[in-house]
């Protein structure tokens, strides 16, 4: 008897992770360690940490945010790895307020998942402000594959980089 195995997929991912509250390294290495321990999540590459202040949040004097991007491989769908995520999120201590920006112990977002675009009610790939935010954009450079290209625009990093900092 010849059993046929079936192969699945892999993609190739770029995850966004924050931390602003409790111990913010501690939060961002967990969550990478919690990624790991997914058989079906292959971290390849984490870039450096970096800080940048808290915008936007409906708090007085947030505290800054510790940001890294990584890449990753997995056979996950996108809606798969939204849960994975969001159950790390949760295990870690987030509490979602509705229609409220708030601190968060941590913060995974999909940034981009291989060359989708997808827009649901919950998950909009690639991340909408992904290209738009410092914080997002330098580590994400760090981690690129060399052939990476923007799925909607179709523009590499080196050109979306000089675009960038046109616009500053």
């Amino acid at each position: 008897m010849i059993v046929s195995k079936k192969v699945l997929k892999e993609y190739s991912v770029f995850l966004g992770l924050g931390s602003n509250q409790g111990n913010k390294l501690q939060n961002l290495k967990t969550a990478i360690n919690e990624l790991s321990q997914n058989s079906q999540i292959q971290i390849q590459k984490v870039s450096a940490i970096h800080e940048s202040k808290a915008l936007g949040l409906d708090e007085e004097k947030p505290e800054n945010f510790f940001n890294l991007v990584c890449r990753l491989s997995t056979t996950l769908s996108p809606q798969e790895l939204l849960e994975v995520c969001q159950n790390i999120e949760n295990k870690l201590g987030r509490v979602r307020q509705h229609n409220l920006t708030t601190s968060r112990p941590i913060d995974l977002d999909i940034l981009f998942y291989a060359d989708f675009i997808l827009k649901t009610d919950k998950l909009c790939i690639p991340h909408p402000e992904a290209l738009k935010r410092a914080f997002v954009f330098i580590p994400l450079g760090e981690v690129l594959e060399e052939n990476w290209k923007d799925p909607v625009s179709g523009l590499n990093y080196a050109e979306i980089h000089q675009l960038f900092f046109k616009l500053l």
